[in-house]
């Protein structure tokens, strides 16, 4: 490992701008397959197993594309770094496409639709590669140890959480009256006009062109402060190295493949059902407003978002003191703990009820991405340790790849559940059969998923007592010290 002398560590600003990055990196994986089943099949009219098609195919095909932009990171040699030019570029990428998405209308042929979404979801999905693989690795880089990841991952986590207070709002957002913006009156009186939604059962949302563009402006300004990160001096680009034999050592890596594994495969769980909450609020919980229903989402996704915020701080001490590895299989099980009680907790009787399962997710799920990028960093150690190689951008490309091949089957089986569930996009009032099916298969598939997921970290080898002698012998080494005197446990000690 590299390890940064004194003057090198890593200040706020170096921090702050670092989070910034992670909040464009946070809006461009979630936010297109968060709201694009809402916008383009409920709202325009796009058969739903389409929108999943449109959505999963390009995620599928840009999974292939990570692995080489992740090589191609570990090996550029350039004026401005080996990271910073792809984020620029996948930054500006990024911006313009996600704005175009939403241009089409009902007015539009739906195999027009169809072709443009898919289109351009594609393009938007390689500038997330551009961007978010070689933003992830210069995480990794810059943070020498696990007390520094912890701490730069918990600065990029509360900024996630903080500006991720807008994403519950996106919905309810495309049916403020954006019109009000132009018209007379003083600022507090158009403010007041502008979040005023329409009354009644308003089937289309009809401010979603404009609430795209905004986002897209926010995602160009968050990855353009993430330029401003310096790359650690002390890393030397390796000389060009073989693609596939680095691929081949990634994957015999056999902490990487069980982290990589375990986690995707609950993601799988999560994704499938992603889409659904806001289906259950308009349709169980509202009767079929989705005005009122976007407004309500609105409202507990602040909530929920609000206490993560708080959580992070505290969630970041406890992984320092008990260690990551330790604890992700109690973050896991807590998150599949929240899908479960949602049964019972979304009901039209009581809609405050669904803060406990909001509440369960905000400290289960933030602990498991707190805890897995501290993992992911402690792993590029193991790999320096065992190879003497530093290759931050093929594991995040590889896990890259490998979450986008789950998140495309994700979309596939989203978009297959609505439809076999009965939903009559056309309808206002749902059949009650059609809404308890949707009900039990948002509780169900994440919770059975979740729970295998957390039994593969029973076989976890790399423990944080491991993780630190590796790192005090990569750094005898680099000193010139004897690496003897940085004993190595076993692979199989106990955490």
């Amino acid at each position: 490992m590299t390890f940064q002398p004194k003057s090198h560590r890593l200040g706020p600003t170096q921090q702050i701008a670092y989070g910034m990055g992670g909040v464009s990196n946070f809006f461009m994986g979630n936010l297109l397959a968060s709201v694009a089943m809402l916008i383009f099949s409920d709202g325009i009219g796009i058969s739903a197993w389409k929108v999943g098609m449109a959505l999963a195919m390009p995620r599928i095909c840009d999974a292939f594309i990570d692995l080489y932009i992740g090589h191609l990171s570990d090996s550029w040699k350039g004026r401005w770094g080996r990271r910073r030019p792809f984020m620029f570029v996948g930054t500006i990428t990024a911006t313009v496409t996600f704005a175009l998405i939403w241009l089409p209308t009902s007015a539009w042929h739906p195999t027009v639709t169809f072709w443009w979404f898919m289109v351009l979801a594609f393009l938007f999905y390689v500038a997330f590669s551009l961007f978010s693989i070689p933003y992830m690795s210069l995480g990794y880089e810059i943070a020498v140890d696990s007390r520094e990841r912890t701490q730069l991952t918990t600065v990029r986590t509360f900024m996630c959480q903080l500006f991720g207070l807008l994403l519950p709002w996106y919905y309810a957002m495309c049916f403020w009256n954006w019109s009000a913006l132009g018209q007379e009156g003083s600022f507090l009186t158009r403010l007041a006009a502008l979040i005023v939604s329409p009354e009644g059962k308003t089937l289309h949302p009809p401010g979603y062109q404009i609430v795209g563009a905004l986002f897209a402006l926010l995602m160009g300004v968050c990855g353009a402060a993430a330029l401003f990160c310096r790359e650690n001096p002390e890393v030397k680009t390796p000389e060009k190295h073989d693609f596939i034999k680095s691929m081949g050592m990634a994957f015999r890596n056999r902490p990487f493949v069980l982290l990589t594994g375990a986690l995707v495969f609950a993601m799988i769980g999560i994704w499938t059902v992603q889409g659904m909450t806001t289906y259950i609020n308009i349709y169980h919980v509202f009767g079929g407003d989705k005005s009122k229903a976007g407004n309500w989402t609105g409202i507990v996704g602040s909530i929920q978002t609000g206490i993560s915020l708080v959580m992070v701080p505290i969630l970041g001490l406890l992984i320092s003191r008990f260690g990551a590895s330790r604890l992700m299989k109690l973050f896991l099980v807590i998150t599949a703990l929240s899908f479960a009680s949602s049964y019972w907790a979304y009901t039209p009787v009581n809609p405050w009820l669904q803060l406990i399962p909001l509440l369960l997710w905000a400290f289960g799920w933030t602990g498991v991405m707190l805890s897995m990028t501290v993992m992911i960093g402690d792993i590029c150690d193991y790999d320096e340790f065992e190879s003497g190689v530093r290759r931050e951008g093929i594991y995040g490309a590889i896990n890259q790849f490998i979450t986008k091949l789950g998140n495309g089957l994700a979309m596939v089986i989203s978009g297959l559940l609505v439809s076999s569930s009965g939903i009559d996009k056309a309808a206002s009032i749902q059949p009650a059969d059609a809404v308890w099916v949707l009900r039990v298969q948002f509780a169900v598939v994440p919770l059975i998923i979740i729970v295998l997921a957390s039994t593969i970290f029973f076989f976890y080898p790399l423990t944080d007592r491991r993780a630190n002698e590796i790192r005090e012998s990569i750094k005898a080494r680099k000193t010139g010290r004897d690496p003897e005197t940085a004993t190595l446990q076993g692979e199989s000690e106990a955490p």
